[in-house]
């Protein structure tokens, strides 16, 4: 009889009608409980032994005829006998009970328990227990499989569900990319790597092993080998064993793309394995893997240790097809080297990073297909320059790989408003330097190649701000002068600096002002708050397991997000010894790694500890006449720097910078600095201010004192000054005023 199947759900119509294809004459139930146990669903529910099942079903079915016809089928009736349609009814009853329109396999399934006994049988003698088994059905129905819509089931279809229920048969080429076609059509060239090149193919022309790993840091140019190979062989420049070879790229993203089920890797994978044997019956087949310590894992369930790797590696040793991998040491040593039977199959080619002047070799190299995109002309020094400043200043990734993404980002900069009929723009030596300012987070000053005017100003400029403090601010200037003009060490921050003396007098100052001088980020971090043991972490990040752990290291962390900068370790002395043990790595081979293994390149940060260390013994008063005046004792100064910090720490330092104790000159020119910087402000407002020396001394003494330095001036000015403007002001009054001493204080008039 004939049955209207539309009121089932997509796949108990597509188990029935494949039943009715593979099986000549009326479907039963047996018949439909075999095609059952081939879907995918039914592994995913089934809790006893699935191939006991599966076995037991196919004795049973033996006694059915399967159809050799490809007979058109009607999709929406299905000829059954009687016992299925008992089921099948009992199947949609128990579905509009549970207020469900169309019934599902798990309704058919819990239909046969009610009332065909044989299942029951069926399920005893695999050690499944039933009502487990409908739930997951349950389950596992309502997860999206990909199979084709009902509308479009056709014998194809059919087959796919005889065939375990995969999706239907997939090109392998999917897979696999033609890395020769890709090349055929590509007119870029190898620069360099002749060594590294030559070295791959005299391992390709082995016996056995014939397979190449190029081992190298991220963008250093492993992909580029290959490709070059490719070029050889579409030229015939190669050894006559490799003449004709096919060379394929394994894309691993498509591979595991999709895969839900136990199997599915391993079938994908078999596949393109078989198809590639089969050409390798006619040809030489090299296969490359970027990322091949992907496949070391992949795949793997648990429970079971085959993966991708362990499936090819019959392959890589009788060298039915040969393999060219690529990845990083630190991949490398987590995953490949581990497993020592796969990675003994494969010859090491070490691929380092090339010189800059190699580097420059390459950009002119590929700088007429870059031309052609961006429509514009690169000037061979533009080109040299962005090799030079992605050596000195991009230190987080690899040549030639980062002077690429520049020279790609100048071109892109300047070719946005190209419209069709323009004439091509040169590329110049400024414009790369304006797109690395601000693509790295770079002052333009620093990149700038007239970097030599802004050092011979740079004195000056830091003396206008800062009073009394010449041969410190002398000392400091120098120091960064050295490094700059690339006569410092290399590997080394640009200078060390420890700045000692007494409070108040300019220490701080002078690292704000040579941050600004040098248009630079300015970084401070207060070392009283790093006094006890456990504080380093908080530098570096806590150990695993700690609290704190995902957080990272605040030095870290700030040194890579300004990684130019001027780096002040306030009052350094109340710091935990712990930090110093930090700090000695970071004077020696500026670079510092966190808890994560992220390492911060300190190479153009200006590191500048302060201290007060002795202050209170290095100022002495003169004997004599003129005993009122205070004297800096240097030689006690340098006594209490040797009693605070370690042979080793010093030892470290570019300089040690000495500050002068405040004078009565040094005193007059701070107040009067703030003292214009308040005129400004409130010339703004529309108020104009004047006042006369009495103001400049009166301040003087209250804000500022030998002991303290300047540090109480501001809040002398806030309190005894700025507060007389606060009600001038809020009545909306303007115009001249001028400010006077009277009975110690000020006035306004």
């Amino acid at each position: 009889m004939r049955l209207d199947i539309s009121r089932f759900s997509s796949f108990a119509k597509q188990a029935l009608y494949s039943a009715e294809h593979e099986f000549e004459g009326e479907v039963n139930v047996d018949t439909l409980l075999y095609i059952i146990s081939l879907m995918p669903q039914f592994d995913m529910a089934f809790d006893g032994d699935k191939r006991i099942f599966k076995s037991n079903m196919k004795e049973v079915i033996e006694v059915y005829k399967h159809s050799v016809s490809n007979k058109e089928m009607d999709k929406k009736y299905v000829s059954i006998d009687t016992g299925l349609k008992i089921i099948l009814s009992g199947a949609y009853d128990i579905a509009s009970t549970r207020g469900d329109k169309e019934a599902c396999i798990a309704d058919i399934l819990l239909s046969c328990r009610n009332g065909y006994p044989d299942f029951l049988d069926y399920m005893a003698l695999a050690g499944g227990n039933v009502d487990t088994f409908i739930d997951n059905m349950f389950i596992a129905e309502s997860i999206q499989y990909c199979v084709d819509d009902f509308d479009e089931v056709d014998a194809e279809s059919s087959e796919r569900i005889m065939q375990g229920g995969r999706k239907g048969t997939v090109d392998w080429k999917i897979y696999c990319k033609d890395l020769l076609e890709e090349c055929r059509n590509d007119n870029r060239v190898l620069v360099g790597r002749e060594s590294e090149l030559a070295e791959t193919i005299r391992i390709l022309c082995r016996k056995e092993k014939a397979n190449p790993l190029h081992l190298g840091e991220a963008g250093v140019g492993k992909t580029e080998i290959t490709l070059g190979l490719c070029r050889k062989i579409l030229n015939d420049d190669v050894p006559e064993r490799l003449i004709g070879a096919k060379v394929f790229s394994l894309d691993l993203g498509a591979l595991l793309a999709g895969t839900q089920y136990r199997g599915d890797m391993e079938d994908r994978v078999c596949k393109v394995v078989n198809e590639i044997e089969k050409i390798s019956m006619d040809n030489i087949v090299i296969l490359y893997i970027d990322e091949i310590h992907m496949i070391c894992g992949a795949g793997r369930t648990d429970g079971s240790s085959m993966d991708v790797a362990n499936i090819i590696k019959p392959l890589l040793t009788k060298s039915v097809i040969k393999v060219i991998g690529a990845t990083t040491y630190d991949e490398y040593k987590q995953y490949m080297e581990k497993d020592k039977a796969f990675s003994r199959r494969f010859k090491i080619v070490t691929v380092v990073e090339p010189t800059p002047d190699e580097a420059k070799l390459i950009l002119r190299g590929i700088a007429p297909k870059y031309e052609e995109f961006h429509h514009v002309k690169y000037d061979v020094h533009a080109l040299d320059r962005i090799v030079d400043l992605t050596v000195k200043y991009v230190h987080d990734k690899r040549l030639p790989d980062k002077a690429i993404d520049v020279m790609d980002e100048v071109g892109a900069n300047l070719s946005q408003n190209y419209k069709a009929g323009n004439k091509i723009r040169r590329i110049t030596v400024n414009m790369v330097e304006s797109v690395i300012a601000q693509s790295y987070n770079i002052p333009k000053e620093t990149v700038e190649t007239d970097e030599l005017g802004k050092l011979r100003l740079l004195e000056s400029r830091i003396t206008e701000n800062l009073f009394g403090q010449n041969e410190a601010v002398k000392l400091c200037v120098d120091s960064v002068k050295l490094n700059r003009l690339g006569l410092g060490h290399e590997n080394k921050p640009v200078a060390n600096l420890l700045f000692v003396g007494q409070t108040g007098v300019g220490k701080t100052e002078l690292a704000i002002q040579l941050a600004k001088s040098l248009s630079i980020d300015f970084v401070r971090f207060d070392m009283s708050e790093y006094s006890d043991e456990m504080s380093v972490t908080k530098l570096i990040g806590a150990s695993a397991g700690y609290v704190g752990y995902e957080d990272g290291g605040l030095l870290v962390e700030q040194i890579r997000k300004h990684p130019h900068c001027v780096l002040l370790l306030d009052e350094i002395e109340k710091a935990n010894p712990k930090v110093f043990s930090v700090l000695l790595q970071v004077m020696d081979n500026a670079t510092l790694t966190d808890n994560k293994g992220r390492v911060a390149d300190f190479k153009n940060v200006i590191l500048i500890m302060t201290s007060n260390a002795g202050a209170s013994d290095i100022v002495r008063t003169g004997i004599g006449y003129g005993s009122d005046i205070k004297i800096v004792d240097f030689s006690q100064m340098d006594k209490a720097v040797k009693s605070t910090f370690t042979p080793e720490f010093r030892n470290r330092l570019t300089a040690v910078v000495k500050f002068n104790s405040m004078t009565d000159d040094m005193a007059e020119k701070v107040v009067n600095k703030h003292l214009v910087a308040l005129v400004k402000t409130l010339k703004e407002k529309g108020v104009l201010v004047e006042y006369d020396n009495d103001v400049v001394s009166f301040l003087r003494k209250k804000g500022i004192t030998k002991e303290y330095g300047a540090r109480e001036l501001l809040r002398v000015i806030d309190s005894e000054l700025k507060m007389l403007f606060v009600n001038y002001l809020l009545d909306g009054k303007s115009g001249s005023v001028i400010v006077k001493v009277d009975n110690d204080k000020l006035i306004l008039s």
